[in-house]
Protein backbone atom coordinates (compact mmCIF):
# COMPACT_ATOMS: atom_id res chain seq x y z
CA UNK A 1 0.00 0.00 0.00
CA UNK A 2 2.69 2.69 0.94
CA UNK A 3 4.10 1.43 -2.19
CA UNK A 4 1.09 2.77 -4.49
CA UNK A 5 1.20 5.93 -2.43
CA UNK A 6 4.52 6.44 -3.02
CA UNK A 7 4.11 5.86 -6.94
CA UNK A 8 1.45 7.79 -6.79
CA UNK A 9 3.37 10.76 -5.79
CA UNK A 10 5.82 10.36 -7.64
CA UNK A 11 3.65 9.73 -11.36
CA UNK A 12 2.12 13.43 -9.63
CA UNK A 13 5.36 14.96 -9.34
CA UNK A 14 6.58 13.68 -12.58
CA UNK A 15 3.51 15.57 -14.18
CA UNK A 16 4.01 18.21 -12.33
CA UNK A 17 7.09 18.88 -13.07
CA UNK A 18 6.83 18.20 -16.59
CA UNK A 19 4.10 21.10 -16.64
CA UNK A 20 6.59 23.49 -14.58
CA UNK A 21 9.43 22.17 -17.64
CA UNK A 22 6.65 23.11 -20.73
CA UNK A 23 5.31 26.71 -19.43
CA UNK A 24 8.91 27.28 -18.42
CA UNK A 25 10.15 26.24 -22.41
CA UNK A 26 7.23 28.67 -23.26
CA UNK A 27 7.58 31.54 -21.62
CA UNK A 28 11.97 31.11 -22.70
CA UNK A 29 10.61 31.17 -26.63
CA UNK A 30 8.46 33.91 -25.89
CA UNK A 31 10.82 35.95 -24.13
CA UNK A 32 13.28 35.39 -26.93
CA UNK A 33 10.90 36.81 -29.45
CA UNK A 34 10.50 39.48 -27.55
CA UNK A 35 14.25 40.70 -27.14
CA UNK A 36 14.27 40.17 -30.81
CA UNK A 37 11.49 42.70 -31.42
CA UNK A 38 13.34 44.75 -28.88
CA UNK A 39 16.80 44.47 -30.87
CA UNK A 40 14.46 45.13 -34.28
CA UNK A 41 12.99 48.39 -32.43
CA UNK A 42 16.23 49.38 -30.95
CA UNK A 43 17.86 48.91 -34.61
CA UNK A 44 15.37 50.90 -35.93
CA UNK A 45 15.35 53.77 -33.73
CA UNK A 46 19.50 53.87 -34.10
CA UNK A 47 18.82 54.81 -38.20
CA UNK A 48 16.08 57.21 -37.65
CA UNK A 49 18.30 58.57 -34.63
CA UNK A 50 21.34 58.44 -37.37
CA UNK A 51 19.04 59.92 -40.47
CA UNK A 52 17.64 62.51 -37.92
CA UNK A 53 20.84 63.79 -36.96
CA UNK A 54 22.41 64.14 -39.89
CA UNK A 55 19.38 66.32 -41.23
CA UNK A 56 20.06 69.37 -39.04
CA UNK A 57 23.01 70.79 -40.62
CA UNK A 58 21.95 73.84 -42.00
CA UNK A 59 23.23 77.19 -41.57
CA UNK A 60 21.97 81.20 -42.63
CA UNK A 61 24.93 82.29 -45.13
CA UNK A 62 27.78 83.59 -43.79
CA UNK A 63 28.22 86.30 -46.85
CA UNK A 64 27.35 90.40 -45.75
CA UNK A 65 25.00 91.50 -47.72
CA UNK A 66 21.92 93.68 -48.36
CA UNK A 67 19.62 90.52 -48.70
CA UNK A 68 21.14 88.10 -46.46
CA UNK A 69 21.74 87.97 -42.65
CA UNK A 70 24.63 85.96 -41.49
CA UNK A 71 24.42 83.67 -38.65
CA UNK A 72 26.31 85.36 -35.68
CA UNK A 73 26.60 82.66 -33.34
CA UNK A 74 27.59 79.88 -35.66
CA UNK A 75 30.06 80.80 -38.92
CA UNK A 76 29.04 79.51 -42.47
CA UNK A 77 31.92 77.80 -43.11
CA UNK A 78 31.56 76.08 -39.78
CA UNK A 79 27.94 74.90 -40.75
CA UNK A 80 29.63 73.56 -43.95
CA UNK A 81 32.67 71.32 -41.32
CA UNK A 82 29.85 70.31 -39.54
CA UNK A 83 27.71 68.76 -42.63
CA UNK A 84 31.34 67.39 -43.73
CA UNK A 85 32.54 65.53 -40.23
CA UNK A 86 28.81 64.00 -40.22
CA UNK A 87 29.70 62.80 -43.83
CA UNK A 88 32.81 61.22 -42.84
CA UNK A 89 31.34 59.45 -39.71
CA UNK A 90 29.20 57.30 -41.70
CA UNK A 91 26.12 59.53 -41.35
CA UNK A 92 23.96 58.62 -44.08
CA UNK A 93 21.30 60.74 -45.91
CA UNK A 94 23.14 64.25 -44.84
CA UNK A 95 21.74 67.73 -46.36
CA UNK A 96 23.32 70.93 -45.74
CA UNK A 97 21.46 73.61 -47.46
CA UNK A 98 22.14 77.61 -46.57
CA UNK A 99 18.73 79.45 -46.35
CA UNK A 100 18.60 83.11 -47.58
CA UNK A 101 18.23 85.62 -44.78
CA UNK A 102 18.49 82.51 -42.04
CA UNK A 103 20.87 83.80 -39.56
CA UNK A 104 20.75 82.35 -35.97
CA UNK A 105 16.83 81.69 -36.14
CA UNK A 106 14.60 79.57 -38.29
CA UNK A 107 12.56 80.08 -41.53
CA UNK A 108 9.51 78.99 -42.80
CA UNK A 109 11.21 77.58 -45.99
CA UNK A 110 13.37 75.85 -43.34
CA UNK A 111 10.87 73.98 -41.67
CA UNK A 112 9.01 72.90 -44.68
CA UNK A 113 12.51 71.46 -45.37
CA UNK A 114 13.14 69.98 -42.60
CA UNK A 115 9.37 68.54 -42.30
CA UNK A 116 9.40 67.20 -45.56
CA UNK A 117 13.14 65.55 -45.01
CA UNK A 118 11.66 63.42 -42.00
CA UNK A 119 8.55 62.79 -43.58
CA UNK A 120 10.87 60.83 -46.35
CA UNK A 121 13.15 59.34 -43.99
CA UNK A 122 10.80 57.81 -41.29
CA UNK A 123 8.71 56.66 -44.35
CA UNK A 124 5.12 58.80 -44.35
CA UNK A 125 5.16 59.96 -47.55
CA UNK A 126 4.30 56.08 -48.94
CA UNK A 127 8.07 55.57 -50.17
CA UNK A 128 9.57 53.36 -47.49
Amino acid sequence: MAAKKVDALEERLEGEMNQIKTTVEERMSSMEGQVADLRDMIKKMLEVHNQTTASVARNGEGRSTNSEIPDDVVLYKHGEKSAEVLRSSAFRNVTFKSYNGLGHYTVPEEMDDVCKWLTARLGLDGTR
